[in-house]
């Protein structure tokens, strides 16, 4: 009998977490497993229950004794959700043998700084994050990173799913052991450790790197935009508030620190898809002028001009800009001109020091394609696009000296390879033109949460940078003229019928029949447009992206293909038809 076998006899499933419904098809997705939260004890798709928990951190467990490691981290958003979820986790790992490190005061974390504590503690196998990132408090999710900080692999995307639809758990348990080549004879209870105070070297570095690019103006006075930051109600309220206390010289008023409900109409997720103020700032006209004003709360009402605002989301891992025009309509800085504004400052700072070093950036399929052309016929560099999802732009980063990577919808950071690392920190300066270049690039390179993109720290760089550079949020937006473009989601039953070719989304391959109707509407417009239309890594929908040089032919065409999607009866749309929403689009605006 081997070694393994002898689980069979000392460990058996808590009774606390044994699921009373177990479908076997909750899986692994883009971002982990989420769903809406249940006290029920299911496993089931589209559900997240503590008995999904607790099978999440038995396969953490497992990883983690794959890599011969310890203990894992584990911390969680604020949810309501989030305690009872947490402790399952924590007991699933405990179970198997494994510390538990628990993240930040009461558990509460961001996904960035859980990430980076895995990544930076080498007794670490792995760590898990309890969130539901974006989407609104009664849904939540559970994302497993291994110990570098990563979205872990394929391989270990298909153990998790085996480990938490097992029918036998026990029994999986053991072939997986067998498999991976991990011993489970003996296992005694592994302990738990609070850590409530780990997130204060992560603020102080944060500060201190701010402060070195600050400090290259010298004499020169900041400018006095105010700058409005939504943290979302999420994980990153508290950091938020450190950072802005302590970086007061940068005129940054809080709205959305955690007084309410994470998502519900702010952050990132909100601004980027409403193209609306998040809850907390809103625009009002001042009774006697009748001029427009920002009112902000807790702060008073602002004029408009000399304003900017950046949004983070429920677990940190994404930010977006705005700000209002000449016209008073607000401006979205999305992902895309965030990266390109990065990979601009970094491009000069690395020839000021002539340093030779390959730079990249990295999109999804998803991008505006005046991004990549401005990155490739103005700055003159390569452009890669990639399947969406951070940990796809991630790897294509990974291919480069320095890669910068962002989604559109705020995911992203700046990729810095060994041998960039060690050429930037040993490089000679005999100027001070040089010196500064050193600087400015060791800072970028020290705000980089290497585990994956902080929308605090994203901000704040770009925010001191542009300080640095005489520059405000306008000219970043500047940099090019999106094409328009328009996103369409589809509610459908089943997602997974359609099949799209290197799974992009730039071309569908089944259904046939929706295949041929697409190709159809694509050659009609003769050219200069691109359709997406891919399924949602995270939810029960289709998204079809179409941009293009005219606006009413975006829109009408990216209607035309969702509705295709929708009539199609493997696919089975539901809710209201897209062609229908179109009309209803077109009705209002030709109303006097």
């Amino acid at each position: 009998m081997s070694r393994a076998k002898n689980l069979l006899y000392n460990w058996h499933e808590n009774k606390n977490y044994i699921p009373k419904v177990n479908t076997g098809d909750s899986v692994m997705e883009t971002d982990g497993i989420r769903g809406e939260t249940t006290e029920d004890h299911v496993i089931q798709n589209g559900k997240v229950s503590t008995s999904t928990a607790y099978r999440f951190g038995i396969a953490c467990a497992i990883l983690t004794l794959a890599e011969s490691k310890t203990n894992v981290h584990i911390a969680r958003d604020n949810r309501a959700s989030g305690p009872s979820l947490m402790a399952a986790a924590v007991n699933g790992a405990l179970e198997l043998g494994i510390d538990v490190k628990i993240d930040g005061e009461n558990g509460i974390s961001t996904t960035p700084q859980c990430g980076t504590y895995a990544r930076t503690d080498r007794s670490a196998g792995a760590a898990i994050v309890i969130t539901g990132s974006h989407n609104p408090e009664h849904q939540n999710g559970l994302k497993l990173f291994d110990k570098n900080g990563k979205k872990i692999s394929p391989k270990w995307e298909k153990i998790t799913n085996r480990i938490v639809n097992a029918k036998d758990l026990r029994k999986e348990i053991v072939k997986i052991a067998g498999e991976v080549g991990i011993n489970l004879s003996d296992i005694k209870m592994g302990k738990t450790i609070e850590q409530p105070d780990i997130d204060d070297d992560y603020v102080k570095d944060t500060v201190e790197n701010v402060k070195e690019i600050l400090s290259l103006k010298k004499d020169e006075n900041l400018s006095e935009t105010l700058t409005i930051f939504d943290a979302a109600n999420g994980s990153g309220s508290k950091f938020a508030k450190r950072v802005a206390e302590q970086l007061s010289e940068l005129n940054i008023t809080l709205v959305n620190t955690g007084e309410g409900t994470i998502n519900k109409k702010c952050g990132a997720n909100y601004v980027f898809t409403k193209n609306e103020l998040p809850k907390g700032v809103e625009m009002i006209k001042d009774p006697k002028t009748k001029n427009s004003l920002i009112k902000i709360e807790g702060y008073g009402a602002q004029p408009w001009n000399n304003m900017e605002l950046w949004s983070i989301d429920g677990d940190n891992d994404r930010n977006i800009g705005c700000y209002f025009d000449g016209n008073g309509n607000l401006n979205l800085i999305d992902g895309n001109k965030i990266a390109a504004y990065i990979i601009r400052c970094v491009k000069k700072n690395i020839e000021e020091l002539d340093l030779k070093l390959d730079i990249g950036y990295i999109m999804t399929v998803l991008a505006n394609k005046s991004a990549e052309k401005y990155v490739e016929k103005e700055l003159k560099l390569p452009v890669e696009r990639t399947k969406v999802g951070d940990k796809y732009t991630r790897a294509g980063a990974e291919r480069f000296d320095i890669g910068v990577y962002y989604e559109a919808s705020g995911h992203g950071a700046v990729h810095f390879s060994d041998k960039a690392k060690g050429l930037i920190k040993n490089a000679t300066t005999t100027t001070g033109a040089e010196e500064r270049a050193k600087i400015i690039l060791l800072a970028i390179m020290n705000m980089q949460n290497e585990a994956c993109g902080d929308g605090i720290r994203n901000s704040l760089l770009v925010k001191a940078l542009m300080e640095l550079e005489g520059w405000n949020i306008e000219d970043i937006d500047g940099l090019y003229e999106d094409y328009p473009k328009i996103l369409v989601y589809i509610s459908i039953e089943n997602k997974n019928a359609l099949k799209t070719k290197n799974d992009l989304g730039l071309e569908v391959i089944e259904p046939l029949v929706v295949k041929e109707k697409i190709s159809k509407i694509m050659e009609d417009l003769e050219g200069g447009y691109e359709h997406v239309t891919r399924p949602s890594g995270t939810e029960p929908i289709i998204r079809v992206q179409v941009q293009g040089t005219d606006s009413y032919k975006v829109e009408e065409t990216a209607y035309k293909i969702a509705q295709v999607v929708y009539d199609d009866p493997e696919i089975k749309g539901k809710g209201k038809k897209p062609i229908d929403i179109w009309q209803e689009k077109l009705s209002k605006r030709s109303e006097p």
